[in-house]
This record gives C-alpha cells, sequence and structure tokens, in this order.
C-alpha cells in the first residue's frame, strides 16, 4: 500500500508528503466513523468535519485522475 504509492508518485513526478494515513470512507456509515474518530481525537463531543461540506455530496463521483486514483 503506502510504499507502492510513494513509488507511483516517485516514477510519475507526483510530489508528496509524508504525514499520516489516507482515510477513504466507502459510503456514508464509513463516513460517519471516520467523524466520529476525529471528534474523539478531538477530545470534544464536536463533531468537526473531516472535508468540506462542498465534497460530502454522495450523490456525484469524485473525479477520477489518470493514476487512477480519486480526488476530494
Amino acid at each position: 500500500g503506502a510504499e507502492a504509492t510513494k513509488q507511483f508518485c516517485r516514477e510519475h513526478g507526483i510530489k508528496f508528503e509524508v504525514c499520516g494515513k489516507l482515510l477513504v470512507a466507502s459510503s456514508p456509515l464509513e463516513m460517519q466513523r471516520m467523524e466520529a474518530l476525529r471528534a474523539i481525537h478531538n477530545r470534544s463531543n464536536h463533531r468537526s468535519s473531516i472535508i468540506p461540506n462542498r465534497q460530502r455530496d454522495t450523490s456525484k463521483p469524485l473525479p477520477v485522475h489518470p493514476c487512477g486514483g480519486m480526488s476530494c
């Protein structure tokens, strides 16, 4: 996973920064769980959004990049 992704970026001249883990929610339930994890991490009862609301519309697919990945 992580090493293959970094190698792909190196081979294709894609800049990247190693700063944590990449988490991808593939369903509304997974998004809720990710937000709950963020709230726990922040030690608050307020569930801060992981991504801007404009990007949370699950009725529209995210654009696919030539590398096969998705952007958000």
